[in-house]
């Protein structure tokens, strides 16, 4: 769990600096388990929101509000009964534990200034949010808790507001020596180091101890018993250098991201993390907070909207797929029909040989330039001229079957073509810009129109298949980049900004990109004299290669072609982005973000 106590201690301490004497302005309960407190200061507003949710308990200030009820639950009622125009006088952590109190002083029905508390435990599945009076009586909670739910504690109105029962654990600010650590491992002999710390030291989480271990060097699958001198020397080091950062308050707040790129944040914590690979550091906890929960929640978001995106591309692929495979056998079936054009003329050639009641024809193949003889079945109930009429019959059917088969094939494969460059787009998205990019396609291609207004995620799907003007602007714009040479690299985010970037916004020297024999986007490198420098040549061959990719992986490399803009061209009436080229090098690279490279609009 990301707040643990250490963070919640500062974090209260960074909440009550700056929201100490702010009014609540409005009260509002997006969902079962969330609040949402907008806070006006003297000239500003925030929203600080307070989620009780069991599988992921957090407070935070938002920077978006997210959309209510039209009719407010029960509690979100209450709170606006009590709270609307109070003071918050204070914010603190309540002793390293997963809990904050926001003390507030309003006035009641008869003008009369009162005070009130409202409680956030941030403790998993026993998370709650809780309405206190000045004499610590409940008067409402968003989750009612009973003997039959817990024989521990009872959380309904009217009862008295207990903190949680105490774990015995001792304060991080108690360890003032190596004595005091040292007798932690003597205690617990088998027992972990990093489970001794989480069940004795009060606002420990994993987070920290696993960080703790990592510091120090120990293995960190010995327990204590089987630790070295010197390991527990270490040990106790690192430990009391990091009570002594939370002693003194020398916070670094850190997120840690899963990928590289840092746009998948996966935890956080006051204290600076030296043993993840991937992080990133906030002068305030406030703005770190913000931004991993801000961020989660658009990864969420858009991950959701990509999947149901993706699943309705990848339903009309095999859907053109199944229509392949039936005209390739049809195409298949019929491709002999020139064998009955010959069977018929062969009769008619030979019609004086043929005699009531024969059952085939022996014939020399004159279409042949070898000497050879083809027997031809013949009904010995028709005449042969009838037998021949119906040879030419059977050539008519077959051969349009063919020739309509093979259209609707070469159809159906640009098509597919098209529609598994357009869930690569799909896939490579990963902000706003890049989903207003995808839906202005929809909008404008009548074969995804169609497709996505027959889905329930697609509300922005028009009926009118009519093709619609795209306005590109700043927020939908193509991805914009400055190599470390300083040369600008476009790159379309949709097959619609591909056409237009080959076709009108690139010159006839600019240096066009694409993957090789593989769906992709198309890219733009501005040049004065049809050359590029190596660097940035490579430089944008990665970023083809990055955002043409199937999947996140970037172990296999990618074979990227390119030319000069003018030798790209356009067969008439083909699907966007679909295009033909020529006179074209190739340079091989690990589909990546070059580091180097500054983003304008990515």
């Amino acid at each position: 769990m990301p707040l643990d106590g250490i963070t919640i201690n500062f974090f209260a301490k960074e909440l009550d600096k700056r929201f100490n004497g702010s009014r609540i302005e409005k009260v509002s309960q997006p969902d079962r388990f969330t609040i949402d407190l907008k806070l006006r200061s003297h000239d500003h507003s925030d929203l600080l929101r307070l989620c009780s949710n069991p599988s992921d308990p957090y407070v935070s200030v938002s920077e978006n509000s997210l959309e209510n009820p039209s009719v407010p639950l029960r509690f979100c009622s209450i709170l606006r009964k009590y709270l609307s125009g109070a003071r918050i006088t204070e914010i603190k952590a309540v002793d390293f534990e997963r809990i904050i109190l926001i003390r507030l002083k309003a006035f009641n029905e008869l003008g009369d200034q009162t005070e009130f508390s409202l409680v956030a435990e941030i403790m998993g599945r026993h998370s709650n949010l809780i309405l206190v009076n000045k004499s610590d009586t409940i008067i409402d909670s968003m989750i009612h808790v009973d003997f039959m739910t817990s024989r521990v504690r009872e959380v309904l109105p009217a009862h008295p507001y207990d903190l949680p029962p105490s774990q015995n654990k001792v304060l991080p600010i108690e360890f003032s020596a190596e004595s005091n650590i040292r007798s932690l491992w003597e205690k617990n002999p088998d027992k972990f180091p990093e489970k001794v710390m989480i069940e004795n030291i009060t606002g420990f989480s994993p987070l920290i101890s696993r960080e703790i271990i990592e510091r120090s060097g120990i293995e960190s699958r010995a327990k204590c018993s089987s630790m070295t001198s010197s390991s527990i020397n270490d040990l106790n080091k690192t430990l009391l250098s990091v009570i002594n950062e939370i002693s003194s308050g020398k916070i670094c707040p850190t997120v840690i991201f899963s990928d590289q790129d840092r746009k998948n944040p996966k935890d956080f914590h006051a204290l600076r993390m030296v043993s993840y690979p991937y992080t990133k550091t906030y002068n305030d906890l406030i703005s770190a907070i913000t931004d991993f929960y801000s961020t989660r929640e658009l990864s969420k978001r858009l991950s959701s909207r990509k999947r149901s995106y993706i699943e309705i591309v990848e339903r009309k692929i095999r859907n053109f797929q199944n229509l392949k495979s039936i005209h390739i056998s049809d195409v298949e079936d019929s491709k002999e029909y020139e064998r009955d054009r010959l069977f018929g003329d062969l009769i008619y050639a030979n019609i004086f040989r043929i005699k009531s009641g024969d059952l085939y024809l022996e014939a020399e193949d004159f279409s042949s330039t070898e000497d050879r003889s083809v027997r031809i079945p013949l009904d010995p109930i028709l005449s042969p001229s009838r037998n021949a009429q119906n040879y030419y019959r059977r050539f008519r059917k077959l051969k349009s079957k063919h020739d309509i088969a093979g259209r609707f094939l070469k159809q159906e494969e640009r098509t597919i073509a098209y529609l598994e460059t357009f869930l690569i787009t799909i896939v490579n998205a990963d902000n706003d810009a890049d989903f207003e990019a995808i839906e202005s396609e929809i909008k404008t291609v009548p074969l995804l129109s169609r497709a996505f207004e027959n889905s329930r995620s697609s509300s922005f799907a028009s009926r009118n298949n009519k093709r619609a003007s795209i306005t590109e602007n700043s927020a939908n714009g193509p991805r914009r980049y400055i190599s470390t040479e300083g040369i600008e690299i476009i790159i379309g985010r949709n097959n619609i900004q591909n056409d237009k970037l080959t076709f009108k916004t690139a010159s006839k020297t600019d240096i066009w990109m694409h993957v090789h024999n593989a769906p992709g986007t198309h890219t733009i490198i501005r040049t004065a004299n049809g050359e590029a420098p190596s660097r940035s040549l490579e430089e944008a061959a990665k970023l083809t290669a990055w955002f043409s990719r199937k999947d996140i992986s970037r172990d296999t490399k990618a074979i990227v072609d390119y030319c000069n803009a003018k030798y790209v061209t356009k067969q008439k009436g083909s699907e966007p982005g679909h295009v033909f080229y020529r006179n074209y090098e190739s340079i091989t690279v690990y589909p990546e973000l070059p580091s180097g490279v500054t983003i304008i609009s990515g």
